[in-house]
């Protein structure tokens, strides 16, 4: 567990902000994290079976992100790999794959991944509705826009 130093709230080992008060917490230098990427990368990788043929790509993320996402689904016990896709404006970007037959779980994982994300990212957020002022708010799709914020109390959707 992670203490913030400004509150003293316990946060998760991986956050990268404090829950309580949105505290930044010392990120680690990149070399840290591409050394961390490529241990991960390396150990899940390997579970990966020499026989299976088909795999499925499940995400594509930032590097940070990717080895979050890896380790949820090694604690889940599904085999992943990761191939580099490029920077795309300065960033690193990887896929992340698993075998056919795990496609499925792994992509209920990767979800529940997601939404425990914009969960805590809702919580740090100090977003009201332009419209009625409402901090109550879920981070939405949507065909035309993509992501935006929508207002539970007046159904406004609006970005930030």
């Amino acid at each position: 567990m992670k203490k913030c130093s400004y509150c003293g709230r316990d946060n998760a080992d991986e956050a990268l902000n404090c829950r309580e008060c949105g505290t930044e917490f010392e990120r680690p230098s990149e070399a840290a994290v591409s050394e961390e990427t490529e241990k991960a990368e390396f150990l899940l990788l390997g579970q990966l079976s020499e026989a299976s043929d088909v795999v499925k790509n499940i995400a594509s993320l930032e590097v940070d992100a990717v080895v979050e996402l890896l380790k949820r689904l090694k604690k889940e016990g599904i085999p992943a790999g990761t191939q580099a896709i490029g920077q795309e404006g300065g960033l690193d970007y990887r896929d992340i794959f698993v075998e056919a037959c795990n496609y499925e779980r792994a992509c209920e994982v990767a979800e529940a991944w997601k939404d425990e994300r914009v969960r805590e990212a809702d919580i740090r957020s100090k977003n009201n509705c332009p419209k009625c002022g409402s901090r109550q708010l879920e981070y939405v799709t949507t065909e035309i826009f993509g992501s935006v914020w929508k207002c539970k109390n007046c159904g406004n959707d609006f970005a930030n």
